[in-house]
């Protein structure tokens, strides 16, 4: 019966291994983009790639060292078998992944060739994301190499170039806004990284940017984002993340020194933010931080929708109905964030040892750059109002 065999020897426990192809979170986490698993004999599963791929089957075995699966992929001339078979050694695991089907047909060797190169480059991964929680798919995601904000009238300001990533940032300036890569225009977040991902590192690219009120285009080598494959401690972590804390309060009361409540809750124009509502997205942002922590720790995935509440009107009117004064909203920001502290220092240690979600935790963990960039925005607010209050031009 034709076959391809994959192997991998991994450094961890057999119960981790067995979870990578056994549940949903774990499916996700090393080879597919959304799954659904229930593993018992004669029980479903399926898994799904953003480019629309599909695979469906059911489990025909389940023990701690052999996993077989009926594999029904899109691609495939007939139905399939998976079986992984595990073998514990001392603090490693042999993975084998044989996948056979009926017939020697032409079509069919040709499908399981391409199954074999789907199964070298998911267990390449599942050993990285095991070992050192690294996700190679995102790893290995195309990156433009900058820090940056959201600019007013649409676009992303460059905050700053970093070093590190492999790309060629050269023809970009600190100020610079960009409009859009190639053809996709770009105003946030999301549209940032479904602009990036039709490329890989060191592709070239045009951007459409906007420097100085002058619109023009330049070429860039986009790079890879640098990830350290040493897993930081909790005490290092929590430690690093109170001393920006600390920092961005201290800015903060340094900022609001001498703000009376009137200051505090005039709006500049209509449209903007007063600074009360500056704080209490501050304190909704951070508790949705939370939120977003706890469905990970929950599913291993924020499967949160996508949004962001802390700007609704009806959610910053909401916090300042019980926090209406500028020294209350300021405790209960600090609140919030000590929460998110505790919060961390809470984990279970089998959330710990599990280093991909643990990692998926720390980058989502920490939010001073977003802290820092409304605390700007407060200084600017209560430099206009001012200005306004004094009759400045």
């Amino acid at each position: 019966m034709p076959e391809v065999i994959q192997q991998r020897q991994i450094q961890t426990t057999l119960e981790q291994v067995a979870d990578a192809f056994t549940t949903a979170r774990g499916w996700r986490e090393w080879f597919c983009d959304d799954a659904y698993s229930r593993p018992v004999p004669n029980g479903r599963y399926w898994l799904r790639w953003k480019d629309g791929y599909r695979v469906d089957g059911s489990y025909l075995e389940i023990t701690p060292v052999r996993i077989a699966l009926v594999w029904r992929a899109a691609d495939a001339p007939a139905e399939s078998r998976v079986t992984v078979s595990l073998q514990a050694t001392a603090g490693n695991v042999q993975v084998q992944v044989r996948h056979t089907m009926e017939g020697a047909t032409g079509e069919v060797m040709r499908f399981l060739q391409r199954c074999g190169r789907r199964w070298e480059h998911g267990l390449t991964n599942l050993e990285s994301v095991l070992e050192t929680g690294i996700d190679l798919r995102q790893a290995q995601r195309a990156c433009l190499g900058i820090r940056w904000s959201l600019a007013e009238g649409g676009g992303i300001q460059v905050l700053e170039i970093l070093e590190g990533s492999g790309g060629d940032m050269r023809q970009v300036q600190r100020g610079d806004v960009i409009l859009a890569i190639d053809d996709e225009f770009v105003d946030g977040y999301a549209s940032l990284v479904k602009a990036l991902e039709a490329y890989l590192p060191g592709d070239q690219v045009t951007l459409m940017i906007l420097r100085q009120g002058v619109q023009e285009s330049v070429d860039v080598v986009l790079g890879a984002l640098p990830r350290s494959e040493r897993m930081r401690d909790a005490r290092s972590l929590l430690a690093g993340m109170r001393n920006r804390q600390i920092e961005m309060q201290r800015i903060l009361s340094d900022t609001l020194r001498g703000t009376t409540e009137a200051e505090a809750g005039r709006r500049p124009t209509p449209d903007e933010w007063s600074v009360k509502e500056i704080l209490a997205h501050l304190s909704l942002y951070e508790r949705h931080l939370h939120y977003r922590l706890y469905q990970m720790i929950m599913h291993g995935w924020d499967n949160s929708p996508k949004g962001n509440p802390a700007i609704l009107p009806e959610a910053l009117a909401a916090a300042m109905s019980r926090t209406d004064t500028l020294s209350r909203l300021l405790d209960r920001f600090a609140q919030d964030q000590a929460e998110t502290l505790a919060l961390f220092a809470s984990l279970r240690p089998s959330l710990v040892a599990h280093k991909g979600l643990y990692r998926r935790l720390l980058e989502t963990l920490d939010v001073s750059e977003h802290t820092s960039e409304h605390i700007a925005q407060i200084a600017a607010t209560l430099q206009r109002i001012r200005a306004q209050r004094d009759g400045a031009p």
